[in-house]
């Protein structure tokens, strides 16, 4: 079993920001037991050779001012699109293995125009729609997230952004998403809360209990010695 933490020791300064000023009710010995118990319990283990983000660490790096990253292709009926100006002539047309996934035998391939037309909305077209269906602002959002306005900013300024997934998290917990609405919106990030995490596992037991306070989150992660969020 993860070693539970007292909570306050050892965090650096922008870590204890979350504990400063701030009332919480932390979670009593039996739920963090029951908490503990249940990531355990659930837990699947980590892909080989892949660790579990570092929310803290990576906060810094989002906000950085560095040149624009180019999502991965997404992958329509088996094969992934060729880079811009990689397509010529007989590159088009599908070879004798392409799967077509559900598509009826004997339609034809739909075109590139067709698919690109058909892409979900964005991640930050469908949290904007949520904060609008929801009646909140902005600023009442981002304080809940614990980002900066400056962050927020830069993600409401560009359709096509892809935060990290910790960002996309603390969006979905600020809104009140339960786990079906809070899959739907980080997965148009690319992401997804699996049973291989478990910071993963303790963001779905919070959520499956109507508890979005990311104050209380980040206590229960402290102690369960895993990364808490990086709040403003």
């Amino acid at each position: 079993m993860s070693r539970i933490r007292r909570l306050g020791g050892g965090l650096g300064s922008r870590q204890k920001k979350w504990l400063l000023g701030a009332t919480i009710q932390p979670l009593t010995r039996v739920e963090l037991l029951g908490l503990s118990q249940y990531v355990e319990a659930m837990y699947e283990g980590e892909p080989s050779g892949q660790q579990e983000e570092n929310p803290v660490a990576s906060a810094a790096a989002e906000e950085a001012p560095v040149g624009k990253v180019l999502e991965a292709p997404r992958v329509y009926g088996g094969v992934a699109p060729m880079a811009r100006g990689g397509m010529h002539g007989a590159d088009l047309a599908p070879c004798e293995d392409w799967d077509t996934g559900s598509m009826p035998f004997g339609t034809e391939e739909p075109d590139l125009d067709q698919l690109l037309r058909s892409l979900d909305e964005s991640f930050v077209t469908t949290l904007l729609h949520l904060i609008d269906a929801r009646s909140m602002s902005d600023a009442e959002v981002y304080r809940r997230a614990g980002l900066s306005r400056q962050l927020f900013s830069k993600i409401r300024s560009d359709e096509h952004y892809r935060p990290k997934k910790h960002t996309a998290i603390a969006l979905a917990l600020a809104l009140k998403l339960d786990l079906g609405q809070t899959q739907d919106l980080i997965g148009r990030a690319g992401y997804t809360l699996t049973n291989a995490s478990k910071f993963d596992l303790v963001i779905k037991w919070f959520i499956g209990r109507r508890n979005w306070d990311l104050r209380v989150i980040n206590d229960a992660l402290y102690r369960l010695d895993l990364p808490v969020f990086d709040l403003k």
